[in-house]
C-alpha cells in the first residue's frame, strides 16, 4: 500500500479536514520504519552487540 500516492490521489477531491487521519497514519509508520532502520544498523556499528557477558 502506498500511503503517498494514496493521499495525493484523494487530496484532488477532498478537503485537507479529512485527510488528517491518513496523514497521521503515514507520520506513524514513517517513525517506525526509521526507527527499525536505525536499530537495524546498530549491531553493524557497533552501537548494539548480544554479548551478554559484558
Amino acid at each position: 500500500m502506498d500511503l503517498d500516492a494514496d493521499l495525493a490521489a484523494t487530496a484532488e477531491f477532498l478537503p485537507r479536514l479529512f485527510l488528517v487521519e491518513s496523514e497521521y497514519q503515514r507520520a506513524m509508520v514513517m517513525a517506525e520504519l526509521n526507527y527499525v532502520r536505525g536499530l537495524a544498523d546498530d549491531p553493524r556499528a557497533g552501537r548494539l552487540d548480544w554479548d551478554h557477558r559484558r
